[in-house]
């Protein structure tokens, strides 16, 4: 079954000023009278509100807050962490904590929020990078770690989760070696990107209403992968 989405990609644009006229020449003037056309509703949204773990479950004051507000899109995919989401194992490996692979279910959170806020849009991302959480065994010991080192974090950059793995006391972002990349990711193929698709709509999914899940984005923040995710 082939469906029809609205992909957004969101890019940020940073113009420097040199060259360009003093601003405090410039006048900007708004005529009120003016023709006028409404705003989607689609454009006051929220970012991360709700919970994915169930049992950590969204309270009943944000679901208020959601419904009274007139709140019309939220955005859930958990930013750097929708990168590397598995959905068939509703695990993700966290690119901000040493890259730990954890359990992540957005297959409960867009259940509760079309039960709970029913009006709303839902916004999710397409994993586009090429490799997704796998298994959580080779994660890096981080408590441990700041319980042995006088409760000091070692740099959250480095790539101490996986195989092999040797963290860099010394503090800096690389590790001393990188943990090896397959024993807690795995490869991530093209049709598996788009695969949730018919896990959440199509014949024998989890029954989603697709009507309020019409936008996806293209991953996250692609332009700084290079710094995000240089594990692979």
């Amino acid at each position: 079954m082939k469906y029809s989405y609205i992909v957004l990609v969101a890019v940020l644009i940073l113009f420097g000023t040199e060259g360009y006229p003093n601003t405090s020449s410039i006048e900007i003037s708004i005529d009120g009278n003016g023709k006028s056309h409404k705003i989607s509703r689609y454009v006051y949204g929220k970012n991360n509100s709700t919970n994915d773990d169930s049992t950590n479950a969204t309270t009943d004051s944000m679901w208020t807050l959601i419904n009274e507000s007139g709140i019309g899109i939220l955005r859930e995919n958990s930013g750097n962490n929708s990168t590397k989401y598995n959905f068939h194992r509703r695990v993700a490996s966290h690119p901000d904590w040493y890259n730990r692979v954890h359990e992540q279910n957005w297959d409960y959170e867009v259940k509760n929020i079309q039960e709970y806020a029913p009006q709303v849009q839902v916004m999710y991302g397409l994993p586009i990078l090429g490799y997704v959480g796998a298994s959580s065994e080779y994660n890096f010991a981080d408590w441990d770690w700041y319980i042995s080192h006088n409760k000091k974090w070692l740099n959250t950059a480095q790539n101490v989760t996986g195989k092999g793995a040797k963290p860099n006391p010394d503090d800096g972002r690389n590790a001393l070696v990188d943990g090896e990349i397959l024993s807690y990711l795995k490869v991530w193929p093209t049709d598996s990107c788009v695969g949730i698709l018919d896990h959440w709509f199509g014949e024998g999914g989890l029954g989603v209403d697709r009507s309020k899940v019409q936008y996806w984005a293209l991953d996250n923040e692609p332009e700084i992968w290079h710094i995000t995710h240089d594990d692979v």
